[in-house]
């Protein structure tokens, strides 16, 4: 029984992150500015994060876990020390506020 949920859980994760890919590939395909759309498009416009880590992020906010607050946390710091742009805006908004 355990074996078959896990596998059950795994092909649901599967189709949840082609899913977000597709929308990905969407946003990407029609060229839009995703400055100002939300967490995706704040996400998308950092071309050093990868569309696997940008999945995994929407994820973590969809379904959250017991950790949730931790993970994000984590994630947000990654995303900081991958996306130096992302580092600088943050970095003028708290000297200016």
């Amino acid at each position: 029984m355990v074996l078959k949920f896990t596998l059950f859980g795994y092909q649901a994760r599967e189709n949840i992150i082609s899913k977000i890919n597709k929308i990905i590939e969407e946003h990407r395909q029609k060229g839009a500015p995703m400055e100002g759309n939300g967490v995706l498009g704040r996400l998308l416009e950092e071309e050093s994060l990868p569309d696997d880590a940008v999945a995994d992020f929407i994820i973590n906010l969809l379904f959250a876990g017991n950790e949730t607050t931790t993970k994000t946390m984590l994630f947000a710091v990654y995303f900081l020390t991958q996306c130096p742009r992302a580092m600088k805006q943050l970095l003028v908004y708290i000297w200016h506020n």
